[in-house]
């Protein structure tokens, strides 16, 4: 038997009447410029397949390492869709290592792996949204088997994302001990946020991800079917060599097998791979942010950047600077670290995020062409052995913002209107607290109290009307007078907010009482004047507003 996913449907597409439908390999990249977008099962499993992509095409476009990169890319981005030939070429060439049922080279596992007693998992082991123990959601249960499309699917996504904890113990890999595999982390995925640029179709997506010169100046740089199928045991290093991008795009953390019976998987292995030293990725991991980390730098006696993940309690839009900028917290202490470490910054954008500046300073991207940007990442539960969240969103500018040299002020507009609206947002959880310390409770946990439930309502408006408003900060636009009315949709939402929990406040709320430590009373009067004082800081004063009377005179509020 043979499911060659070059031939056979498995990547779930949107295409350009916005209907879903699955669609091999082959076609999903001779043909991206047909299709509108990457679907899947969970966000996780799109960006994983959309790595899958790009080490194919970046096996079979990025071939110079002397080219010039931005001339490369303005070459692919001026054709209407990607070059066939290289790319059938090169299809051609490893087409027999994409066969998910091959006796010898299956694609993306370990054929012969087996345990001493031969014994399979479920193949509901490496899905996501079913319910045994360390699964995601529960929307589905007893899942004894998967049409092979979607047992590819999956396979790819548990390389990316496995979970952490004990594995199968397999015939041939010294590491096992009693019959287990004892933990070694996560999948490769599984420690950062992932970031992506998103196009009008799935041929710019792959272009907009897409950085010339990366992995042809590492020659050994190579996806796993261009080498032996990996045995149950690590790999040796020398047979690695130096990990590029591509490598790190199709890294085998785990070893798989899947059991299949007739056209569906309803079995599968999963053990130990390849470790990851993820304090060595900087520098070449392409779609993630980085931190630094003064902790493992002590360790390394070197400076050291860890991956960064997507923090579920924020919108992406509110972490806008760390997400295009280099920096991170600007105070004594951080640059102390700075200096102790001589490193420029806290915090690094992704590499595609900083491509992304480059080909808009060269023009190659007009500065009114609208970008979009994905970031994914994978929460895990205790001691990273289930899955726990998919954090997931999306947030699309112009692409003048992403210019740091040309467009430095429109950033720092837009991260103004983010500073203000945090600091509206936080007067006003504030209020909530007072109010209900004003009624004779503690103000509730930071986390789920009171404070934290008004801070969460105004987020949450004021989500869409910051998105909607990004996408008009332009070059020819005046900035500051989006700033200004930015500032006053804030004034006002916040204030709404703030009269409901001034109405909803009880009686003894407005007698009061003195706070715990007696340094000042709290009362409904109170609370007001600390909340409008907070939000003069924050927002100034509101701008006046020219109305029209009843006979035609103008009059200021």
């Amino acid at each position: 038997m043979s499911f060659n996913l070059l031939d056979s449907p498995w990547i779930p597409v949107l295409d350009r009447r916005g209907s879903e439908r699955e669609v091999s390999l082959r076609e999903a990249i001779l043909q991206s410029h047909e299709y509108r977008d990457l679907v899947g099962e969970l966000p996780t499993m799109r960006f994983a397949i959309l790595r899958i992509l790009l080490s194919i095409v970046y096996r079979a476009l990025d071939r110079d390492p002397g080219a010039d990169p931005v001339d490369a890319w303005a070459e692919l981005w001026e054709t209407a869709e990607l070059p066939q030939a290289p790319l059938e070429q090169y299809l051609g060439e490893w087409h027999d290592r994409f066969d998910l049922l091959d006796a010898e080279q299956p694609f993306l596992q370990s054929p012969g792996l087996h345990t001493a007693g031969d014994e399979w998992k479920p193949i509901s082991l490496i899905v996501a949204d079913t319910d045994p123990d360390g699964a995601l959601f529960t929307m589905r249960s007893e899942l004894a088997s998967l049409p092979l499309a979607e047992a590819a699917r999956w396979l790819v996504h548990a390389h990316a994302y496995d979970y952490s904890g004990i594995k199968s113990g397999v015939v041939g890999d010294q590491r096992v001990k009693g019959g287990k595999a004892y933990p070694m982390g996560l999948g490769a995925c599984g420690w950062f946020g992932g970031i992506a640029l998103t196009g009008r179709d799935l041929r710019e997506t792959i272009l907009l991800n897409l950085i010339p010169g990366s992995s042809a100046k590492r020659p050994n740089d190579a996806p796993m079917w261009e080498r032996p199928a990996p045995g149950p045991g690590p790999r040796d290093p020398e047979e690695i060599g130096t990990i590029g991008p591509i490598g790190l795009m199709t890294w085998p953390q785990r070893r798989i097998r899947l059991r299949v019976e007739g056209t569906r998987a309803t079995g599968v292995l999963v053990t130990n791979g390849d470790e990851l030293d993820y304090t060595m990725l900087f520098g070449t991991e392409l779609m993630t942010g980085w931190r630094f980390s003064e902790p493992q730098s002590a360790k390394a006696k070197a400076p050291r950047y860890m991956p960064r993940k997507i923090d579920s309690s924020r919108a992406l839009w509110r972490g806008l600077g760390t997400l295009l900028t280099s920096g991170g917290s600007d105070t004594p202490a951080s640059q102390k670290v700075k200096k102790k470490w001589n490193v420029p910054a806290l915090s690094e954008p992704a590499a595609i995020i900083t491509w992304l500046e480059k080909l808009v300073q060269e023009r190659v991207i007009p500065q009114d062409r609208a970008i979009e940007v994905s970031a994914v990442s994978m929460d895990y539960g205790t001691q990273n052995a289930s899955y726990a969240e998919v954090v997931s969103d999306r947030l699309a500018f112009k692409a003048a913002l992403a210019d740091l040299a040309g467009g430095a002020a429109l950033l720092a507009l837009a991260q103004d209107a983010v500073g203000r609206a945090e600091q509206a947002v936080r007067a006003l959880g504030r209020l909530a607290i007072d109010l209900d310390r004003a009624a004779g409770g503690d103000g509730g946990d930071s986390e789920s109290g009171p404070g934290a439930n008004a801070e969460a309502d105004a987020f949450a408006t004021l989500d869409r009307r910051f998105r909607e408003w990004l996408l008009e900060l332009a070059p020819e636009r005046d900035g500051n007078a989006l700033l200004a009315a930015w500032t006053e949709d804030v004034r006002g939402l916040v204030r709404e907010r703030a009269h409901r929990l001034v109405e909803t406040a009880p009686d003894t709320a407005w007698i009061g009482r003195r706070s715990s430590d007696g340094s000042r009373s709290v009362s409904v009067a109170d609370a007001i004047q600390y909340f409008e004082a907070a939000l003069f800081r924050t927002l100034g004063a509101p701008l006046k507003r020219t109305t029209e009377s009843r006979n035609g005179a103008q009059n200021d509020e």
